[in-house]
């Protein structure tokens, strides 16, 4: 297992979004997180869903993931 530095966990939360479904108002939370991942320096994105059950949060998490390999790889091929 991987020890991590002070600095280096500083560097990888230097900004950290929280996402929750309660603070989306009438946005999606796909369009949330893209917002999230498109702005510049987040280096971090919590899944925060307190009242979800558990096969939720899994749903949730595993959408989450896949949208953003699929934002990673967009970034990447256009060069961010």
């Amino acid at each position: 297992m991987r020890t991590w530095s002070k600095e280096e966990i500083r560097d990888a939360l230097r900004l950290y979004a929280v996402t929750d479904r309660s603070w989306l108002r009438e946005r999606s939370f796909k369009e949330v997180l893209q917002e999230a991942l498109s702005a510049d320096g987040i280096t971090c994105v919590q899944l925060r869903e307190k009242h979800a059950a558990p096969e939720e949060k899994e749903t949730l998490a595993r959408k989450r993931t896949q949208f953003y390999a699929a934002f990673a790889a967009a970034a990447e091929g256009a060069g961010v």
